[in-house]
């Protein structure tokens, strides 16, 4: 009896341990998306950032392989039959499961244009390569969104998983705001070409961090109105637009 109790008190205390490092994972995982965005966003007085989607791998029931796989010719059933070895035919399933199993819906929030400013999106893969995605948040100026394309290329195995994230998306690239008059504050539409990463850093649950860098493909309007407000608003920018944004955010898989 003393044993028995004592194994119970022994996985206890490690489902203790467990619990403990994951939520300080989690917290970790928070504090940094949060002082990743403080600093993207001072970096940008006139336009605001973009984001991306991860993704993971989930685990798919192994299907027995029979001992032996006997090959032959159809039209000679008289040759011997070759033997492939268990091993190296596992090898190859696993090997295909590690970047075939992977989520197909998640919700994410971050800063970025992906995430229509500061907000949050929604991410659906039909294809397991390919994926359609909305983002929907303030850019700082009003109401901002995106919509878009995103293609993943998974890397590492369900327990780590890491993809990398190309995207094409259309809504807001530019945000102009106008702090003293706010009538003059704009916002611009368009194109964007980008590229991410997907990392899941832990293992007690499927949720993942995104990073990325995005284009905007502005029009000529964009610095048109920039040189108007200079012109005839005297309005003094500190800093000017950026060719490149900057995206971060935390995806919450759903399946």
């Amino acid at each position: 009896m003393r044993n028995i109790q004592g194994h119970s008190n022994g996985n206890r205390y490690r489902s203790g341990i467990l619990v403990i490092k994951g939520t300080r994972s989690f917290i970790l995982a928070v504090t940094i998306i949060l002082a990743t965005s403080g600093v993207i966003w001072a970096q940008e007085p006139v336009v605001v950032t973009t984001v991306n989607r991860p993704v993971k791998t989930v685990k798919t029931d192994s299907v027995p392989a029979p001992e032996v796989i006997r090959a032959g010719s159809v039209s000679d059933t008289t040759r011997k039959a070759k033997e492939i070895p268990v091993s190296k035919l596992n090898s190859v399933i696993l090997k295909s499961n590690s970047i075939v199993s992977l989520d197909r819906t998640s919700i994410g929030f971050g800063l970025g244009q992906d995430y229509g400013g500061l907000g949050g999106s929604i991410l659906y893969y039909p294809y397991q390569t390919l994926g359609v995605f909305f983002g929907l948040g303030y850019n700082f100026v009003g109401v901002g969104y995106n919509l878009g394309l995103k293609f993943r290329i998974a890397l590492g195995t369900s327990s780590s998983h890491i993809a990398l994230s190309p995207l094409v998306m259309y809504g807001y690239n530019a945000a102009i705001i106008v702090e003293n008059n706010r009538e003059l504050s704009k916002v611009f539409h368009g194109f964007t070409i980008g590229a991410g990463i997907d990392i899941r850093p832990w293992s007690f649950n499927d949720d993942y961090i995104t990073l990325g860098l995005n284009f905007p493909l502005r029009s000529s309007k964009v610095q048109e109105y920039i040189n108007n407000l200079k012109v005839h608003y005297a309005v003094r920018f500190e800093r000017e637009l950026l060719p490149v944004t900057f995206s971060v955010g935390y995806r919450i898989t759903i399946n």
